[in-house]
């Protein structure tokens, strides 16, 4: 985290009228009131240092309103957090839909940390055999993801992930990555057939041996 370049959380200008402090509870609720009550409790967390819950609170006032501006205070939040790939997904979606809004001189230091992140990213393809298999779950470090395509790839941190697939018909497949900042990857993942159980073997009815002694007669 470079903190001449996130030196502060941004403020964020919603729609709307201020935020009031109770609403009757038959008026619908306003999701810009929501967002901002959630940006200010996000600001407010950062400044206590709990990362995490600044985290989810930027990243629920972004889901509601739609601000690009979030995005930027979601990658400082990142970058703390030492979410790599994350901040560079959110600073890259920051300049995407602020396009023009940006003032120039904060847009060259986004666009210089973006180069920095660069060496502390890499990607990810998988190649799974059999192609044809249904894949049901692709999991990093036990989060669920998108499975990778083989042109595009998965953007993580680098260093070392587990990797889950998973698929009807085939054992679940893990193994140990190794992402390399800056460099493509691509895992060979190879499903193993689920074999049914093999069927019990019945074993014979024994018959009860009888005495050989016979009735006698008084």
């Amino acid at each position: 985290m470079h903190a001449a370049v996130f030196a502060a959380v941004l403020t964020v200008s919603f729609a709307g009228p201020p935020l009031s402090l109770a609403a009757p509870a038959s008026e619908v609720p306003d999701p810009n009131a929501e967002a901002r009550r959630r940006f200010a409790q996000g600001a407010k967390l950062y400044s206590e240092g709990d990362l995490a819950g600044a985290q989810f609170e930027f990243e629920r006032s972004h889901a509601l309103s739609g601000n690009y501006k979030i995005l930027y205070n979601l990658a400082v939040v990142y970058l703390e957090r030492h979410d790599y790939a994350a901040a560079k997904r959110a600073l890259t979606r920051y300049i995407s839909e602020g396009d023009g809004a940006i003032d120039p001189t904060r847009l060259a230091e986004v666009e210089a940390e973006l180069s920095e992140l660069n060496g502390r990213v890499g990607r990810l393809a998988l190649q799974i055999q059999p192609s044809d298999a249904e894949v049901s779950w692709v999991a990093i470090d036990g989060d669920p993801v998108d499975r990778p395509e083989d042109e595009v790839g998965l953007e993580l941190n680098l260093g070392s992930h587990t990797l889950e697939v998973t698929a009807p018909g085939y054992l679940p497949y893990s193994a140990e990555i190794e992402i390399h900042g800056g460099l493509s990857t691509t895992h060979s993942v190879t499903l193993e057939p689920r074999r049914p159980p093999a069927p019990s073997l019945v074993q014979p009815q024994q018959t009860p041996q009888v005495p050989n002694l016979s009735l006698i007669h008084i």
